[in-house]
């Protein structure tokens, strides 16, 4: 009888407590958003007025977060219609703090209006007046950030790590206030991730210049020293048997190392070849640098080789320790599911987030991975224990700096690996490789994780890329939820 009136009660509850009562809530959250989204717009900006919109698309990520965080859930249980009870009890505070949060960001329209056209009010000194719009503008931000530190106080975001967030949302910025950004983050952040990234990313600009200069030059300048291998340091004892070919397993200094195969043409000469030497020793130190973010999981490069009797070359990373032995992947994980080798929900969604992150991290420093897929994440074992807490992203074979004048290799083109990949990456795409492809292949990785079931085993003979793309959809809208929750769908 009392589990009845709990149920009874529970659906009261949400009857009574539903979104549906914040309709004025609502609105003013879509207002603040279309204000933010017409700064997000503009492009061509100079330095202040740069700084200025890297500021409020900082601003927006933020508050869009705490949006989906506070008015943008299913009502199915006592924690949500908790959570609806606590949005009825602060509404006379939070509707009048988004009103005027508004109200800032409309004050700020003759100025954007001047950015996108370049007219300023008619019969004003045109310097003069941008000026004092900047200034007034920097107090107006102020205010608004101050306003939305109340709210976020009040009704506190689940995100896990905010400045982690900055990063994320400042990868969404157009390439030209890109500058603006990172100067911003720097200069209002001390966190490592942060600064880490910014560290990362300064780096890969930097090899990028060099590597141009090599090529114009057409000369094959050697490579560092200290990630060049010397083939007396290493030996390669077994591959990988999950990796099909592109992985094996042996030692570095007589420690225990992974070893990561990147294939070429052997006729390869000239300019292409510059090309990509030049590309695997970018790569090889960029991932060798101490600066890197630790929340960017991926295994410590030594260096490489070149392997030309087998056309390849080989990418040398040592794996933690103290281990088991050689690492599992998150393919065969779910594969051969055992009792002591299980994550708990909880494992999953910090699987879930800690991958994310070092995509994103990897996107700031302008790299795409392009072989996202549970065969490149790598766990390791510690007293017969699955160290869930620390997954490895590996698989760089084919990747590359996200530049638009960047050459694209062709992928290798399997069933098991096309079942990852975005329609428009099969085949012999027209379109260049973008970051949308490698969201993509971890949106199905998500799902894996979700389901904790293999996409290999969703997939049928026959079936075409766009199809399955949308079956794809289908199960992640239709059964992941019961899995993972409405949230984690949401977010796959």
């Amino acid at each position: 009888m009392n589990d009845k009136l709990v149920n009874v009660g529970f659906e009261m509850g949400a009857v009574s407590l539903g979104l549906g009562a914040f309709g004025g809530t609502v609105d003013l959250l879509h207002a603040c958003r279309r204000g933010y989204e017409a700064w997000g717009g503009l492009s061509g900006l100079d330095q202040d007025l740069a700084v200025l919109r890297a500021k409020l698309v900082l601003q927006q990520g933020l508050f869009e977060q705490w949006q989906r965080d506070w008015y943008n859930f299913a009502v199915t249980n006592k924690v949500s219609v908790e959570k609806l009870r606590l949005l009825k009890e602060h509404s006379r505070t939070v509707e009048p703090a988004l009103d005027s949060v508004r109200n800032l960001i409309d004050g700020m329209k003759a100025l954007r209006d001047y950015a996108a056209t370049g007219q300023t009010p008619t019969g004003v000194d045109r310097l003069k007046w941008v000026a004092n719009e900047i200034e007034s503008s920097k107090k107006t931000l102020n205010e608004i950030e101050s306003l939305l530190a109340g709210l976020y106080r009040l009704l506190p975001p689940r995100s896990p790590n905010i400045e982690a967030a900055q990063i994320i949302i400042s990868m969404s910025s157009q390439q030209e206030s890109s500058d603006a950004v990172e100067a911003l983050l720097q200069a209002e952040s001390t966190s490592a991730v942060v600064s880490g990234t910014l560290s990362l990313r300064r780096a890969e600009k930097s090899l990028q210049e060099d590597l141009q200069s090599r090529v114009d030059r057409m000369k094959n300048q050697p490579p560092t020293p200290n990630v060049l291998v010397a083939t007396a340091r290493y030996k390669v004892l077994q591959p990988d048997s999950i990796s099909a070919g592109f992985r094996s397993f042996g030692t570095l200094d007589g420690k225990p190392a992974v070893f990561e195969w990147k294939k070429y043409d052997p006729s390869w000469q000239g300019r292409k070849g510059i090309e990509l030497r030049g590309r695997v020793d970018n790569l090889a130190r960029l991932l060798n640098t101490d600066k890197k973010p630790q929340e960017l999981l991926i295994l410590h490069c030594e260096g490489y080789f070149d392997s030309p009797g087998e056309s390849r070359y080989g990418f040398v990373f040592l794996l933690p320790q103290p281990s088991d032995g050689n690492p599992y992947s998150l393919r065969s994980m779910i594969d051969e599911p055992a009792l002591g080798r299980l994550p708990t929900l909880e494992d999953r969604y910090q699987l879930a987030y800690s991958l994310s992150l070092s995509i994103a991290i990897l996107h700031t420093a302008e790299w795409l991975h392009k072989s996202i897929r549970s065969h490149n994440v790598l766990f390791m074992s510690q007293n017969q224990r699955i160290v869930w807490s620390r997954p490895y992203l590996v698989g760089f074979e084919y990747s590359r700096p996200d530049k638009p004048d960047e050459s694209s290799e062709k992928l290798e083109q399997s069933a098991r690996f096309n079942l990852y990949r975005h329609p428009l990456s099969q085949g012999s795409p027209n379109e260049t490789y973008r970051k949308l492809f490698d969201y993509y292949s971890f949106g199905v990785m998500l799902l894996e994780i979700g389901m904790w079931r293999s996409v290999w085993k969703f997939w049928r003979e026959g079936v075409s890329a766009d199809a399955f793309k949308n079956e794809l959809i289908a199960t992640a809208s239709g059964k992941l939820p019961h899995f993972m929750g409405v949230e984690y769908a949401k977010r796959r």
